[in-house]
C-alpha cells in the first residue's frame, strides 16, 4: 500500500510540474518538468518513471499526437533509467548532465539555429538553476521517505 501511494505522489508531483509548463521568467519559459523526470529517473525504478513521464505526457500534450522532440526527450528520460547503474558518475554530475544534454537535444532538433545564441545559453542556465533547486529540495525528501520504510 505504501508503494502504491508513494507511486501515486510522484504521478501527482509531475502532473503538478507539467501544468506549470507555461510560465516565463524574463522572457524564458523553463522546463521545469524535464529535471524533475531526469530526477525521477535516476531514484525510482522504470516503472515508476515511465508511470510519471506519461502522466506528465498526458497534461502537456493533451492532443492525440506527440511531436518529435517531446518524444526524444520522453525517450531520453526513460534511456537515463534503464542505464543509470551503468553511467560511471556520481547522481548530481549525472542528474546535472543529463539536463544539459537533454536540453541541447531539444534545440538541437526542434530549433538548431538558436544554439549559437544567447537564448540558449539562458535556457540553460535556467534548466541547470531550476534544476539545482529541484535537486536540493527533492534529494532532501527522498532520503527522509527511503529512511520511514
Amino acid at each position: 500500500m505504501k508503494k502504491i501511494s508513494r507511486i501515486l505522489g510522484i504521478i501527482v508531483l509531475t502532473a503538478a510540474f507539467a501544468f506549470f509548463q507555461g510560465f516565463s521568467i524574463g522572457g524564458i519559459m523553463p522546463n521545469l518538468l524535464f529535471p524533475v523526470l531526469v530526477f525521477i529517473a535516476l531514484r525510482e525504478d522504470f516503472l515508476v518513471t515511465l508511470a510519471a513521464s506519461a502522466a506528465s505526457l498526458l497534461v502537456v500534450k493533451s492532443g492525440p499526437f506527440m511531436d518529435f522532440p517531446t518524444s526524444l526527450l520522453f525517450l531520453f528520460v526513460l534511456g537515463i533509467s534503464l542505464f543509470k547503474a551503468t553511467l560511471p558518475w556520481q547522481e548530481a554530475v549525472l542528474y546535472f548532465l543529463s539536463i544539459f544534454l537533454g536540453t541541447l537535444l531539444l534545440y538541437a532538433v526542434a530549433e538548431p539555429a538558436l544554439i549559437l545564441s544567447s537564448f540558449f545559453l539562458q535556457e540553460v542556465f535556467v534548466a541547470l538553476a531550476g534544476g539545482a533547486a529541484i535537486f536540493a529540495i527533492f534529494s532532501r525528501a527522498w532520503q527522509n521517505e527511503a529512511t520511514k520504510y
